[in-house]
């Protein structure tokens, strides 16, 4: 005898919720957790780019910010950083001079121009 085929268990809009919710907290568990490791250091010159745009930003906009945001503005300063520090080291290592370079010769582009037309003839 055949079992019967076994049908896909339903569920139901309660426990869709409840696992909603429940991936919601691990999300939001796992991204506090990641946000209270310690950030490794900047180099003297990136540190100090990101001093200077902090400041920046409050000259213009630091009576409107709370002393919250201003930190968050100093964490987001300093990750975006990273990689501007990242390409620009890599810039400097891989950098050649492109194998086609123009040239402007003022003398030749001179010689290559048409003659003007003169004055119309009747």
């Amino acid at each position: 005898m055949k079992k019967p085929a076994h049908k896909p268990r339903r569920i139901s809009r309660r426990e869709f919720a409840r696992r909603g919710a429940l991936a919601a907290a691990s999300a939001a568990f796992a991204h506090d957790a990641s946000a209270q490791t310690p950030e490794p250091a900047l180099s003297a010159e990136g540190q100090t780019e990101v001093d200077s745009k902090v400041a920046a930003v409050l000259r213009q906009y630091g009576t409107l910010l709370t002393n919250e945001e201003k930190l968050d503005l100093r964490r987001l300063l300093t990750e975006a950083q990273k990689p501007l520090d990242a390409m620009r080291q890599f810039i400097t290592e891989n950098w050649d001079q492109p194998a086609d370079v123009l040239k402007l010769y003022p003398e030749a582009a001179a010689a290559a121009e048409p003659p003007a037309p003169e004055g119309r003839r009747k």
